[in-house]
C-alpha cells in the first residue's frame, strides 16, 4: 500500500513537458537524463545518481569547450564599448 502511494507521489513530481522540451530543443542536455534513467533501472540508486551527475558535468564541460565559450573575452569587449 505505501509503495503505491510513494509511486504516485513520485509520478506526480515528474515534469514530462520539460523532459520532452529538453529532448527536442537542447540535445546536449538530454543525454544525462537518459543516462540517469537507464542507470537507475540497472544500478543501485546511489550509483545511478552519481553517474548522472558526473555525466552531466562532463557533458557540460565538453559542450562548452566545443562551442568555444570564453566569458572573459565577452566581458572585456563589453567594458571597452
Amino acid at each position: 500500500m505505501i509503495v503505491g502511494l510513494l509511486f504516485l507521489v513520485a509520478w506526480g513530481l515528474i515534469d514530462r513537458r520539460e523532459i520532452v522540451r529538453i529532448g527536442y530543443e537542447e540535445r546536449d542536455r538530454g543525454w544525462p537524463l537518459l543516462v540517469t534513467f537507464f542507470a537507475t533501472i540497472t544500478l543501485q540508486l546511489e550509483w545511478a545518481v552519481v553517474l548522472g551527475i558526473t555525466g552531466g558535468g562532463t557533458g557540460a564541460t565538453i559542450c562548452g569547450a566545443k562551442k568555444g565559450i570564453d566569458e572573459s573575452d565577452s566581458d572585456d569587449s563589453a567594458r571597452r564599448a
